[in-house]
């Protein structure tokens, strides 16, 4: 392979890649968004489950009608993880944002990579 069909092939691919990455970003906020607005409701349960002594009062509570099965099945969730709950709940937003963000690594990787390699190229065409 030439030189120059080489350099052409690497621009190529550091082009394609930037395609990708363009198109990926504006999905990528919106998901983000969302992500965040379910990590404020965990945050929110955790703030809220704090009005309650302990999984007794809760159950108390629920016992009067004052809260569903579902509310107090949170509620008791909340209260034995505490703030591990944040972690430990992640929505399918966050998960596909990370999924996103890791993708985005790798071709940044694979762009600085092949910069790398024209880079090369270059001097050894600037020494010959």
């Amino acid at each position: 392979m030439t030189k120059k069909s080489e350099r052409e092939l690497l621009l190529m691919e550091v082009k394609a890649r930037k395609e990708v990455i363009a198109k990926i970003k504006n999905p990528l906020k919106r998901l983000k968004k969302q992500a965040d607005e379910k990590l404020q409701i965990r945050k929110a349960k955790i703030a809220a489950s704090q009005e309650y002594d302990g999984i007794e009062d809760a159950h108390e509570i629920w016992g009067y009608g004052g809260i569903t099965d579902e509310e107090f099945e949170e509620i008791k969730k909340v209260l034995e993880e505490g703030e591990k709950y944040i972690e430990n709940h992640i929505s399918p937003q966050e998960y596909g944002a990370r999924i996103l963000e890791e993708f985005l690594a790798r071709l940044y990787s694979e762009i600085h990579s092949f910069e790398f390699e024209l880079r090369k190229l270059k001097d050894s065409n600037t020494n010959t």
